[in-house]
C-alpha cells in the first residue's frame, strides 16, 4: 500500500483498492474504493478539493466503504424489511431496514436511461458511523469503461459512474452527519463581505442567476458552491462549507463562512423583500433541505436542528418576490447585509 497526499492504493489479485480520506465540513470522512477500474481522481473529481491528509492514529468522523459490483449481487427485496419509498426527481428511493445487521438501507433506481441502481447501506449506531455502498453496473457498462488495452472509455460512461458516486455519496454524508448539527441545503451560496448569503428556492426559481447578479454586481463576491452547500449549527451560528455537490456548476471549495442570511426567491414581475417571521421561515428552512428526511429518526434530527436555527441562531431568513435582473441584488444586498428589511 502507498499513500501520497491522502491516496491510498493496493491492489489483491484483479480487485483494484484505492482510497482517500476527505474533509467536508471539519467532518473527516475515510473512503475505500474496492473493484473500480479507474482512479479516485477520475471517479470522484468533485472531492479532490477535499482531500486530506489525516494524522496517523486519528479516529475518523465516518467511514465508506464504495465498491464497483456486478448488477447480479444486488440483494432481493425479500433480504430485508422494505419501509418506505420516496419519489424524487431524478430517482425513486426504496428504504429497507436490515434489523440482522443493524442498518438502514436506501435503494436508488435513476430514472435516467441506461443508469444503473445503487444501495446505501448506513450503520449509525456505530462510531464511527460508517456506509456501505454499492455501485451496480450491467455487463455492458463494465465492458464500456476500458478497453483490452486498459485505456479508459469514453466520457459518457465515466459521467454515469461519477454521477451514482456522487449522489450516494450525498445521502451517505447527509444520514450520517445528520445527528451532528449538520445538514445539505438546497441552495446557491456566494461569500461577501466575509459572510455566506444562500439564495433558496425551488429548482428554476433563478438561484444561480441571482448568485451571477451578486458577483456581477459587487466587487469582493465570490461563489461558494452553486446548488448544495453543507450548514454546520456552531452555537448562535450557522457555518456555510462548499462541498463537493454543486449541480451543474463546477464549483467545489474547501471554504467556509459564517451565514449572513437565507433568501428563500420567489419570480415575480417587481422586486420587493420583507424578513419571514420564525413559522415562515421555519418552512423556507424546511422545504430546502436537500437529505431524504422519508426516514423518521433523520427527520426529528434535522427538525431539531431547524428549530435551533429559527429560535436561537441569529441568521436572519428573507423572501425575496423579484425579476431576474441586477436591480434585484442590489435591493437584497441592501436589505440582508444591512440586517434591515426594506420595500
Amino acid at each position: 500500500m502507498t499513500m501520497s497526499n491522502g491516496l491510498r492504493t493496493e491492489g489483491t489479485g484483479n480487485i483494484r483498492k484505492e482510497g482517500q480520506t476527505y474533509k467536508i465540513a471539519d467532518i473527516g470522512v475515510t473512503a475505500e474504493y474496492i473493484g473500480f477500474p479507474l482512479s479516485c481522481q477520475r471517479i470522484a473529481p468533485s472531492f479532490q478539493p477535499f482531500v486530506f491528509r489525516q494524522p496517523e492514529g486519528a479516529v475518523p468522523d465516518a467511514a465508506f466503504v464504495v465498491r464497483y459490483s456486478p448488477f447480479e449481487e444486488m440483494p432481493a427485496d425479500n433480504e430485508v424489511r422494505h419501509i418506505e419509498k420516496f419519489d424524487s426527481p431524478d430517482a425513486f428511493y426504496y428504504f429497507y431496514e436490515d434489523k440482522e445487521d443493524d442498518c438502514l438501507v436506501i435503494r436508488a433506481e435513476e430514472k435516467y436511461e441506461n443508469r444503473s441502481n445503487y444501495n446505501v447501506r448506513l450503520f449509525l449506531n456505530e462510531t464511527p458511523a460508517r456506509a456501505e455502498v454499492d455501485i451496480f453496473y450491467m455487463p455492458e457498462t463494465k465492458v464500456a469503461l476500458s478497453d483490452k488495452a486498459g485505456r479508459p472509455a469514453g466520457n459518457k460512461n465515466i459521467n454515469d459512474i461519477v454521477a451514482q458516486l456522487r449522489s450516494a455519496f450525498m445521502i451517505a454524508f447527509s444520514f450520517i452527519t445528520a445527528g451532528m448539527g449538520i445538514m445539505l441545503i438546497h441552495s446557491s451560496t456566494v461569500i461577501y463581505d466575509g459572510r455566506a448569503y444562500l439564495f433558496l428556492g425551488k429548482s428554476g426559481t433563478g438561484k444561480s442567476t441571482h448568485s451571477q447578479s451578486w458577483l456581477r454586481c459587487f466587487a469582493g463576491c465570490e461563489l461558494l458552491n452553486d446548488d448544495n452547500p453543507v450548514l454546520r449549527i456552531d452555537g448562535k451560528d450557522v457555518i456555510v462549507y462548499g462541498s463537493p455537490w454543486s449541480g451543474k456548476t463546477p464549483c467545489y471549495k474547501q471554504k467556509k463562512a459564517t451565514a449572513g442570511a437565507f433568501v428563500e426567491l420567489q419570480q415575480a414581475p417587481y422586486n420587493k423583500i420583507e424578513r419571514e417571521d420564525n413559522i415562515n421561515a421555519f418552512v423556507s428552512l424546511f422545504t430546502s433541505i436537500s437529505t431524504l428526511i422519508i426516514y423518521r429518526p433523520v427527520y426529528d434530527l434535522i427538525l431539531s436542528s431547524i428549530l435551533k436555527i429559527v429560535d436561537s441562531c441569529a441568521v436572519p431568513v428573507y423572501r425575496l418576490e423579484c425579476l431576474p435582473d441586477d436591480a434585484a441584488a442590489n435591493l437584497c444586498r441592501a436589505s440582508v447585509v444591512a440586517n434591515k428589511t426594506e420595500r
